[in-house]
Protein backbone atom coordinates (compact mmCIF):
# COMPACT_ATOMS: atom_id res chain seq x y z
CA UNK A 1 0.00 0.00 0.00
CA UNK A 2 2.52 2.28 0.79
CA UNK A 3 4.51 1.71 -1.99
CA UNK A 4 1.34 2.37 -4.14
CA UNK A 5 1.19 6.10 -2.61
CA UNK A 6 4.54 6.78 -2.73
CA UNK A 7 4.16 5.78 -6.47
CA UNK A 8 1.27 8.09 -6.49
CA UNK A 9 3.71 10.87 -5.66
CA UNK A 10 6.28 10.40 -7.72
CA UNK A 11 4.03 10.91 -10.84
CA UNK A 12 1.90 13.42 -9.43
CA UNK A 13 5.34 15.78 -10.06
CA UNK A 14 6.82 14.01 -12.94
CA UNK A 15 3.29 14.65 -14.99
CA UNK A 16 3.15 18.29 -15.11
CA UNK A 17 6.77 18.82 -16.56
CA UNK A 18 5.25 16.31 -18.98
CA UNK A 19 2.07 18.97 -19.61
CA UNK A 20 4.18 22.62 -19.22
CA UNK A 21 5.45 22.45 -22.78
CA UNK A 22 1.96 21.61 -24.40
CA UNK A 23 0.12 24.45 -22.48
CA UNK A 24 -1.48 28.01 -24.07
CA UNK A 25 0.77 30.85 -23.36
CA UNK A 26 -0.87 34.05 -22.72
CA UNK A 27 -0.21 37.08 -25.11
CA UNK A 28 0.83 39.96 -22.38
CA UNK A 29 -1.66 42.62 -22.34
CA UNK A 30 0.01 46.24 -22.87
CA UNK A 31 -0.08 48.65 -20.06
CA UNK A 32 -1.66 50.87 -22.31
CA UNK A 33 -4.49 48.49 -22.79
CA UNK A 34 -4.72 48.20 -19.09
CA UNK A 35 -5.58 51.69 -18.36
CA UNK A 36 -8.10 51.85 -20.78
CA UNK A 37 -10.62 49.32 -18.90
CA UNK A 38 -13.31 51.59 -16.88
CA UNK A 39 -13.74 48.85 -13.55
CA UNK A 40 -15.70 51.86 -11.70
CA UNK A 41 -18.84 51.69 -13.40
CA UNK A 42 -20.52 47.97 -12.39
CA UNK A 43 -23.45 48.32 -14.86
CA UNK A 44 -20.81 48.89 -17.85
CA UNK A 45 -21.65 47.18 -20.71
CA UNK A 46 -18.42 47.15 -22.25
CA UNK A 47 -17.07 44.17 -23.62
CA UNK A 48 -14.45 41.98 -21.58
CA UNK A 49 -10.79 41.88 -23.63
CA UNK A 50 -10.33 38.81 -25.61
CA UNK A 51 -7.31 36.92 -24.63
CA UNK A 52 -4.89 36.21 -27.34
CA UNK A 53 -2.06 33.68 -27.39
CA UNK A 54 0.76 33.79 -28.22
CA UNK A 55 0.36 29.95 -28.59
CA UNK A 56 -2.35 27.70 -28.66
CA UNK A 57 -2.80 25.12 -25.95
CA UNK A 58 -1.94 21.39 -27.48
CA UNK A 59 -2.64 19.75 -23.85
CA UNK A 60 -4.37 16.74 -25.49
CA UNK A 61 -0.44 15.42 -26.54
CA UNK A 62 0.10 15.71 -23.10
CA UNK A 63 -2.63 13.30 -21.98
CA UNK A 64 -2.05 11.06 -25.03
CA UNK A 65 1.76 11.08 -23.46
CA UNK A 66 0.75 9.86 -20.36
CA UNK A 67 -2.12 7.32 -21.45
CA UNK A 68 0.49 6.16 -23.62
CA UNK A 69 2.52 5.31 -20.68
CA UNK A 70 0.08 4.33 -17.92
CA UNK A 71 -1.24 1.49 -20.84
CA UNK A 72 2.54 0.38 -21.13
CA UNK A 73 2.07 -0.29 -17.65
CA UNK A 74 -1.35 -1.90 -17.44
CA UNK A 75 -0.02 -4.40 -19.77
CA UNK A 76 1.88 -6.53 -17.05
CA UNK A 77 -1.02 -6.07 -14.42
CA UNK A 78 -3.38 -7.31 -17.50
CA UNK A 79 -0.98 -10.82 -17.47
CA UNK A 80 -0.64 -11.39 -14.32
CA UNK A 81 -4.41 -11.18 -13.94
CA UNK A 82 -5.74 -13.06 -16.02
CA UNK A 83 -2.56 -15.95 -16.44
CA UNK A 84 -2.65 -15.79 -12.30
CA UNK A 85 -6.47 -16.60 -12.45
CA UNK A 86 -6.38 -19.09 -15.22
CA UNK A 87 -3.37 -20.89 -12.72
CA UNK A 88 -5.56 -20.75 -9.50
CA UNK A 89 -8.34 -22.19 -11.20
CA UNK A 90 -6.65 -24.97 -12.63
CA UNK A 91 -7.15 -27.52 -9.80
CA UNK A 92 -9.78 -25.74 -8.33
CA UNK A 93 -13.35 -27.70 -7.97
CA UNK A 94 -16.16 -26.24 -7.08
CA UNK A 95 -17.26 -28.02 -3.41
CA UNK A 96 -19.81 -25.65 -1.71
CA UNK A 97 -23.61 -25.25 -2.08
CA UNK A 98 -25.04 -21.85 -3.14
CA UNK A 99 -25.93 -21.19 0.55
CA UNK A 100 -23.13 -21.14 1.62
CA UNK A 101 -21.93 -19.08 -1.05
CA UNK A 102 -25.28 -16.34 -0.21
CA UNK A 103 -23.75 -16.50 3.35
CA UNK A 104 -20.55 -15.80 2.81
CA UNK A 105 -21.50 -12.66 1.15
CA UNK A 106 -23.47 -11.72 3.54
CA UNK A 107 -20.16 -12.40 5.67
CA UNK A 108 -18.46 -9.88 3.23
CA UNK A 109 -21.11 -6.91 3.55
CA UNK A 110 -21.53 -6.78 7.24
CA UNK A 111 -19.57 -4.75 9.42
CA UNK A 112 -19.93 -6.99 12.14
CA UNK A 113 -17.32 -9.08 10.43
CA UNK A 114 -14.53 -6.50 10.10
CA UNK A 115 -15.15 -5.38 13.95
CA UNK A 116 -14.89 -9.46 15.29
CA UNK A 117 -18.81 -9.54 15.62
CA UNK A 118 -18.76 -5.95 17.17
CA UNK A 119 -21.31 -4.60 14.24
CA UNK A 120 -22.01 -1.18 15.55
CA UNK A 121 -18.44 -0.07 16.45
CA UNK A 122 -17.59 -1.63 12.90
CA UNK A 123 -20.20 0.71 11.24
CA UNK A 124 -19.08 3.53 13.78
CA UNK A 125 -15.37 3.19 12.59
CA UNK A 126 -16.36 2.56 8.99
CA UNK A 127 -18.68 5.71 8.97
CA UNK A 128 -15.96 7.88 10.22
CA UNK A 129 -13.42 6.81 8.08
CA UNK A 130 -15.76 7.47 5.18
CA UNK A 131 -15.98 11.02 6.22
CA UNK A 132 -12.69 11.24 6.88
CA UNK A 133 -11.19 9.43 3.11
CA UNK A 134 -14.24 12.54 1.69
CA UNK A 135 -12.33 15.75 3.75
CA UNK A 136 -8.94 14.27 3.04
CA UNK A 137 -9.18 13.27 -0.60
CA UNK A 138 -10.75 16.77 -1.25
CA UNK A 139 -8.47 18.75 -0.11
CA UNK A 140 -5.80 17.32 -0.99
CA UNK A 141 -6.94 17.01 -4.97
CA UNK A 142 -7.80 21.31 -4.45
CA UNK A 143 -4.62 21.90 -3.54
CA UNK A 144 -2.73 19.21 -5.97
CA UNK A 145 -4.51 20.80 -8.99
CA UNK A 146 -5.34 24.20 -8.21
CA UNK A 147 -1.97 25.69 -6.73
CA UNK A 148 -0.49 26.12 -10.50
CA UNK A 149 -3.73 28.58 -10.93
CA UNK A 150 -3.85 30.45 -7.68
CA UNK A 151 -0.37 31.24 -8.57
CA UNK A 152 -0.61 32.76 -12.07
CA UNK A 153 -3.54 34.40 -11.47
CA UNK A 154 -3.18 35.98 -8.09
CA UNK A 155 0.44 36.50 -8.13
CA UNK A 156 0.87 36.77 -11.90
CA UNK A 157 3.61 33.71 -12.39
CA UNK A 158 4.34 32.72 -15.53
CA UNK A 159 3.69 29.54 -16.49
CA UNK A 160 7.32 28.07 -16.07
CA UNK A 161 7.46 29.46 -12.71
CA UNK A 162 4.14 27.84 -11.96
CA UNK A 163 4.60 24.70 -13.28
CA UNK A 164 7.82 24.46 -11.17
CA UNK A 165 6.09 25.42 -8.06
CA UNK A 166 3.44 22.62 -8.69
CA UNK A 167 6.21 19.87 -9.14
CA UNK A 168 7.94 21.14 -5.81
CA UNK A 169 4.59 20.15 -4.10
CA UNK A 170 4.44 17.54 -5.35
CA UNK A 171 8.30 16.41 -4.42
CA UNK A 172 7.58 17.79 -0.61
CA UNK A 173 4.65 15.59 -1.34
CA UNK A 174 6.14 12.23 -2.23
CA UNK A 175 9.10 12.84 0.56
CA UNK A 176 6.01 13.32 3.33
CA UNK A 177 4.34 9.98 2.24
CA UNK A 178 7.75 8.33 2.56
CA UNK A 179 8.44 10.17 5.75
CA UNK A 180 4.92 8.51 7.55
CA UNK A 181 5.87 5.18 5.93
CA UNK A 182 9.40 5.80 7.94
CA UNK A 183 7.84 7.85 11.16
CA UNK A 184 5.12 4.92 11.48
CA UNK A 185 7.95 2.58 12.72
CA UNK A 186 8.13 3.92 16.14
CA UNK A 187 5.61 6.57 16.26
CA UNK A 188 1.70 5.03 16.87
CA UNK A 189 -0.57 5.37 14.05
CA UNK A 190 -3.18 7.28 16.18
CA UNK A 191 -1.12 9.93 17.09
CA UNK A 192 1.10 9.76 13.12
CA UNK A 193 -2.94 10.79 12.42
CA UNK A 194 -3.02 13.25 15.06
CA UNK A 195 0.49 14.84 13.83
CA UNK A 196 -0.39 14.95 10.33
CA UNK A 197 -4.15 16.80 10.77
CA UNK A 198 -1.90 19.01 13.14
CA UNK A 199 0.50 19.92 10.86
CA UNK A 200 -2.14 20.65 7.75
CA UNK A 201 -3.94 22.62 10.17
CA UNK A 202 -1.47 24.69 11.16
CA UNK A 203 -0.46 25.37 7.50
CA UNK A 204 -3.42 26.13 5.67
CA UNK A 205 -3.47 28.65 8.87
CA UNK A 206 -0.19 30.36 7.75
CA UNK A 207 -0.64 29.92 4.34
CA UNK A 208 -3.88 32.33 4.59
CA UNK A 209 -1.77 34.97 6.73
CA UNK A 210 1.71 35.26 4.96
CA UNK A 211 0.64 34.09 1.19
CA UNK A 212 -2.61 35.60 0.89
CA UNK A 213 -0.26 39.09 -0.52
CA UNK A 214 2.99 37.27 -1.12
CA UNK A 215 4.71 34.48 -3.52
CA UNK A 216 7.10 33.93 -1.14
CA UNK A 217 4.90 33.04 1.76
CA UNK A 218 3.64 30.86 -1.11
CA UNK A 219 6.29 28.89 -2.60
CA UNK A 220 7.55 28.26 1.26
CA UNK A 221 4.39 27.14 3.12
CA UNK A 222 3.12 24.96 0.08
CA UNK A 223 6.16 22.70 1.33
CA UNK A 224 4.99 21.77 4.72
CA UNK A 225 1.10 21.56 3.39
CA UNK A 226 2.49 18.51 0.72
CA UNK A 227 4.49 16.87 3.58
CA UNK A 228 1.33 16.68 6.19
CA UNK A 229 -0.97 16.31 3.85
CA UNK A 230 0.58 13.50 1.45
CA UNK A 231 0.66 10.67 4.34
CA UNK A 232 -3.03 11.32 5.40
CA UNK A 233 -4.61 9.13 3.23
CA UNK A 234 -2.18 5.77 3.82
CA UNK A 235 -2.22 6.67 7.45
CA UNK A 236 -6.05 6.81 7.39
CA UNK A 237 -5.98 3.25 6.18
CA UNK A 238 -3.54 2.19 8.63
CA UNK A 239 -5.46 3.63 11.45
CA UNK A 240 -8.14 1.34 10.23
CA UNK A 241 -6.75 -1.97 9.73
CA UNK A 242 -5.18 -0.86 13.55
CA UNK A 243 -8.73 -0.98 15.02
CA UNK A 244 -10.97 -3.13 12.33
CA UNK A 245 -9.77 -6.32 9.96
CA UNK A 246 -10.01 -3.90 6.47
CA UNK A 247 -11.32 -6.46 4.26
CA UNK A 248 -11.01 -5.67 0.10
CA UNK A 249 -14.84 -4.82 0.58
CA UNK A 250 -13.74 -2.00 3.49
CA UNK A 251 -11.26 -0.65 1.55
CA UNK A 252 -13.76 -0.15 -1.39
CA UNK A 253 -15.97 1.66 0.91
CA UNK A 254 -13.05 4.04 2.19
CA UNK A 255 -11.86 4.90 -1.89
CA UNK A 256 -15.74 5.68 -2.69
CA UNK A 257 -15.85 8.18 -0.04
CA UNK A 258 -12.33 9.40 -1.23
CA UNK A 259 -13.85 9.78 -4.80
CA UNK A 260 -16.98 11.28 -3.92
CA UNK A 261 -14.80 14.16 -1.79
CA UNK A 262 -12.22 14.49 -5.02
CA UNK A 263 -15.82 15.33 -7.00
CA UNK A 264 -17.29 17.47 -4.58
CA UNK A 265 -14.47 19.82 -3.73
CA UNK A 266 -13.48 20.28 -7.43
CA UNK A 267 -16.88 21.39 -7.33
CA UNK A 268 -16.59 23.83 -4.89
CA UNK A 269 -13.27 25.44 -5.47
CA UNK A 270 -14.67 25.54 -9.22
CA UNK A 271 -17.37 27.74 -8.52
CA UNK A 272 -16.33 29.96 -6.11
CA UNK A 273 -12.68 30.31 -7.73
CA UNK A 274 -15.10 31.88 -10.83
CA UNK A 275 -17.35 33.58 -9.06
CA UNK A 276 -15.11 35.28 -6.29
CA UNK A 277 -11.57 34.85 -7.89
CA UNK A 278 -8.65 33.02 -6.71
CA UNK A 279 -8.36 33.98 -2.89
CA UNK A 280 -11.29 31.83 -2.14
CA UNK A 281 -8.48 28.91 -2.43
CA UNK A 282 -6.60 29.66 0.36
CA UNK A 283 -10.44 29.67 2.21
CA UNK A 284 -11.33 26.35 0.79
CA UNK A 285 -7.66 25.09 2.09
CA UNK A 286 -8.58 26.80 5.33
CA UNK A 287 -12.14 25.02 6.06
CA UNK A 288 -10.43 21.48 4.29
CA UNK A 289 -7.74 22.32 7.76
CA UNK A 290 -10.24 22.72 9.73
CA UNK A 291 -12.68 19.37 8.68
CA UNK A 292 -9.61 17.39 8.92
CA UNK A 293 -7.97 18.03 12.11
CA UNK A 294 -11.88 17.76 13.48
CA UNK A 295 -12.23 14.30 12.14
CA UNK A 296 -8.67 13.07 13.26
CA UNK A 297 -9.39 13.86 16.96
CA UNK A 298 -13.38 12.39 16.74
CA UNK A 299 -11.98 9.31 15.26
CA UNK A 300 -8.65 8.98 18.18
CA UNK A 301 -11.07 9.81 20.72
CA UNK A 302 -14.11 7.78 19.70
CA UNK A 303 -11.92 4.26 19.66
CA UNK A 304 -10.52 5.94 23.09
CA UNK A 305 -10.10 3.13 25.48
CA UNK A 306 -11.46 0.15 23.08
CA UNK A 307 -8.22 -1.30 21.92
CA UNK A 308 -7.16 -2.86 19.29
CA UNK A 309 -7.53 -5.72 16.76
CA UNK A 310 -4.51 -7.08 17.59
CA UNK A 311 -5.58 -7.09 20.84
CA UNK A 312 -8.06 -9.38 20.75
CA UNK A 313 -5.52 -11.84 18.37
CA UNK A 314 -2.98 -11.30 21.25
CA UNK A 315 -5.68 -12.79 23.34
CA UNK A 316 -7.35 -15.65 21.67
CA UNK A 317 -3.60 -16.79 20.57
CA UNK A 318 -2.79 -17.05 24.75
CA UNK A 319 -6.37 -19.02 24.85
CA UNK A 320 -5.45 -21.15 22.72
CA UNK A 321 -1.70 -22.08 23.65
CA UNK A 322 -3.35 -22.47 27.34
CA UNK A 323 -5.76 -24.75 25.78
CA UNK A 324 -3.07 -26.80 24.20
CA UNK A 325 -0.63 -26.99 27.61
CA UNK A 326 -3.82 -28.14 29.60
CA UNK A 327 -4.38 -30.77 26.32
CA UNK A 328 -1.07 -31.69 26.37
CA UNK A 329 -0.70 -32.04 30.26
CA UNK A 330 -4.15 -34.54 30.22
CA UNK A 331 -2.38 -36.67 27.68
CA UNK A 332 0.86 -36.68 29.59
CA UNK A 333 -1.21 -37.81 32.71
CA UNK A 334 -2.97 -40.09 30.67
CA UNK A 335 -0.03 -42.03 29.38
CA UNK A 336 1.06 -42.10 32.79
CA UNK A 337 -1.79 -43.92 34.18
CA UNK A 338 -1.57 -46.46 31.32
CA UNK A 339 1.65 -47.25 32.54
Amino acid sequence: MFLLHFGFGVGSFIVPQIANPFLAIPKPTPVAELSNITTLDPISTTAAPVTEYLRESRIEWAYLIVALITMGVSIVFYYYQFCGKWSRNTGVHKSKKESDDDTAILKIIDPATCADGKRLFGIQVLGLLFFFFFIATGGERVYGKFIRSFAIDKYNLDGDEASLLNSVFWISYAIGRFSGFVAARWISIRMILIIESTGALVSAILLNIFADDSSTGLWVLTQPMAFFIAPCFPSGVGWADFHIHLSGLGITFLLLGGALGGVCFMWIIGYFYEQYGPLYFLYIIQAYGILLCVLAFILHFSTWGKGHRFKDEMKKEEVVEVNNIQLNFYKKSDQEKEQ
